[in-house]
């Protein structure tokens, strides 16, 4: 073979070969699910326990503010009705968010209400034979928004307390 007729080929060849062998790119068969790592499983745990871990957290944290809201207010309206005859017979809280105080006296019943759905705290009143809150008047109404300051608990329990003031003696 000619020396000009093999050069030829030899390039030929190595064009050939560079082109043909470069690096192909793998790729999953058609319909075939594609997997995730052990690690890439691992992180997406991890995120979502943290998740949800923090929202626990925060839903804890609400849940405890209602509460001692509701007992602070509950402790001033007993400084504040037992003057005028009332005193506090049943403090509940229920698992659906609703809390009852309920201060009686010899001619009324005072409840102060917090219904946690709603946000908010009313202060009612019934005559002492009436045993149903469907039949009292409401004399007071807050709504404490969600994820509220401690500025707005404060005026929910303004307007409470100011209402709880105007409530005429039981005696």
């Amino acid at each position: 073979m000619q020396p000009n007729k093999r050069l030829k080929l030899a390039a030929r060849r190595l064009r050939n070969e560079s082109f043909f062998s470069a690096p192909q790119l793998k790729r999953d068969s058609l319909g075939c699910a594609s997997t995730m790592s052990t690690f890439q499983v691992t992180t997406l745990i991890a995120i979502a326990l943290a998740t949800a871990i923090y929202v626990w957290r925060g839903v804890q944290r609400a849940l405890r503010t209602e509460a001692r809201f509701f007992q602070a207010l509950v402790a001033q309206l007993s400084r504040l009705l037992e003057p005028k005859g009332f005193r506090l017979t049943r403090n509940v809280a229920q698992a659906s968010g609703l809390r009852i105080a309920t201060f009686t006296s010899h001619a009324a019943v005072v409840d102060a209400v917090w219904e946690a759905r709603e946000r908010e705290i009313s202060l009612v009143r019934r005559g002492s034979d009436k045993s149903e809150l469907s039949t009292a008047d409401t004399v007071a109404r807050a709504h404490v928004p969600d994820g509220a300051s401690a500025h707005s608990y404060a005026a929910a329990t303004d307007i409470i307390l100011g209402a709880a003031e105007s409530l005429e003696s039981a005696a």
